[in-house]
């Protein structure tokens, strides 16, 4: 599981998120979610989680495109099968 803040950031992972992407958690922590995505899709999932933010609501993160996230390889070549659901947590 992964946590992130209203800025994008990543907060606090479970052990079973280093196992799948390959990072020590304090590598990840504190870092953008972009961290855990192809390189291909970066750029443009910071406008989309911004747009997000203005206008939260729960909802599948990714419809219509195939769901994936950069294992850590040599320039996040290979992607591993990734589910994201997005839901607005108070106090964030």
């Amino acid at each position: 599981m992964v946590i992130v803040d209203a800025k994008g950031n990543i907060a606090p992972v479970n052990g079973q998120t280093e196992r799948r992407f390959g990072y020590q958690r304090e590598e990840m922590v504190g870092k953008p979610m972009e961290l855990l995505m192809p390189e291909r899709f970066r750029g443009r999932h910071v406008s989309e989680r911004m747009n997000y933010v203005k206008e939260p609501r729960a909802r599948a993160m990714g419809s219509g495109s195939s769901c994936s996230a950069g294992a850590r390889t040599p320039a996040n070549s290979r992607s591993k099968s990734a589910c994201v659901r997005c839901a607005p947590m108070k106090g964030c």
